[in-house]
């Protein structure tokens, strides 16, 4: 049985800094938006998911920002031959 180190699968396919921060960036503000949600759905909060720009326009943008990072992710994967 072989094994594998880190150094060959660092090597092998390199990361993108900024798609990794995006991504970070994305699951916080998913992690924020579903804590609001929860708060507001037990009744410890009162906001307006359903009707106040500002949560209507977060959701769209969270949305917006994990299908643009998994369709990067998805291009530079096949670009790499990964898949």
């Amino acid at each position: 049985m072989s094994t594998v180190t880190n150094t060959e699968l660092t090597s092998h396919s390199p990361r993108y800094d900024g798609l990794d921060a995006l991504r970070g960036c994305a699951v916080v503000l998913m992690i924020a938006f579903h804590m609001s949600y929860d708060l507001n759905y037990f009744g410890l909060a009162q906001f307006e998911l359903y009707t106040h720009p500002f949560w209507l326009h977060a959701r769209t943008f969270i949305v917006t920002l994990f299908v643009t990072i998994a369709g990067a992710s998805l291009y530079y994967a096949n670009k790499q031959g990964i898949g």
